[in-house]
């Protein structure tokens, strides 16, 4: 199930959000795994610590709202941190699925918070549910991370921003010790 909550943060946040970023925004264009564009990972640079709390204390909202109703874990589960991807313009992300992290952590929720309007393209694709999301300021997409929500998104003329994080178990080698 692909969830949307259009304007779950409001410009303000979005902005100040972007214009902490913004000092440690490479300005080569990386190509990484699936993704064209810059990466930021907020959670590994203690210069941006107030802004990792800040976005902590959006995301356990996020975790007990939503997250934990909808998807209803059965172990402990923490978001893995916050990355922040800037989209130049006709970059994209390729097709991929997020599935697991490791061997002891299990995703089973990811996360994508809009930062940016875009006019025309920079949707994210879900091909085989058949769904387009425009990417609107403020939007919070939820969908799991497994194969069949394999996703991708179409370039744009503009830049377009986002906040990434998954939902990962804790200590995923607990769960089904009792499977043989």
């Amino acid at each position: 199930m692909i969830l949307e909550f259009p304007n779950y943060l409001d410009s303000e946040t979005t902005k100040e959000i972007r214009n902490a970023v913004k000092p440690f925004i490479s300005d080569k264009k990386e190509t990484v795994y699936n993704r064209d564009g810059n990466k930021v990972n907020i959670t590994q640079i203690p210069e941006l610590k107030n802004l990792d709390d800040k976005l902590h204390k959006i995301f356990k909202k996020i975790q007990a709202d939503i997250i934990q109703q909808r998807y209803k874990p059965q172990n402990t589960s923490a978001d893995s941190g916050y990355e922040y991807h800037k989209y130049n313009p006709n970059d994209v992300c390729h097709y991929h699925s997020d599935g697991e992290i490791s061997e002891t952590l299990l995703r089973y929720a990811s996360v994508v918070l809009h930062l940016n309007t875009v006019q025309e393209g920079g949707e994210l694709v879900f091909p085989s549910q058949n769904k387009s999301i425009k990417t609107e300021e403020g939007k919070l997409v939820i969908f799991p991370p497994y194969g069949m929500f394999g996703h991708y998104t179409t370039p744009s003329n503009e830049t377009r921003e986002v906040i990434v994080t998954w939902f990962v178990y804790n200590n995923v080698n607990v769960i089904n010790t009792d499977v043989q």
